[in-house]
């Protein structure tokens, strides 16, 4: 499957306020798959609180909400909407292309061989 318009920056981005820092992982359940799904905070090194990772990429426009079945938000639902509002507004990251495709349709149309659904 190709990698979705926009996952190369999300990566770098993501990789640029984590990597050599020290994150905190809270486990908030697992999912249909035996998955752990979390909410990861990082320290800036100027700035004096954590920070959780999820929002600020929601700020940042480098990803959406998982809508589906027995979504989590751990507590966060408004201020995750909130933000991807004001991404959506500002048309930063994803938001800025043309014809944006959420990655549950992008995995259904090249899973399916094109056929979108």
């Amino acid at each position: 499957m190709p990698a979705q318009p926009g996952s190369a920056e999300a990566k770098q981005w993501l990789t640029s306020q984590l990597l050599g820092r020290k994150v905190m992982v809270i486990p908030l359940r697992r999912d249909q798959y035996g998955r752990l799904v979390s909410m990861v905070y990082v320290r800036p090194w100027y700035w004096p609180f954590r920070r959780n990772v999820s929002l600020e990429m929601l700020k940042a426009g480098h990803a959406t909400l998982y809508e589906q079945f027995n979504a989590e938000y751990g507590g966060m639902e408004d201020q995750f909407r909130a933000a991807l509002l004001k991404a959506k507004s500002k048309n930063v990251g994803i938001w800025s292309q043309k014809d944006y495709v959420p990655p549950s349709d992008h995995k259904k149309i090249h899973l399916r061989g094109g056929k979108g659904g």
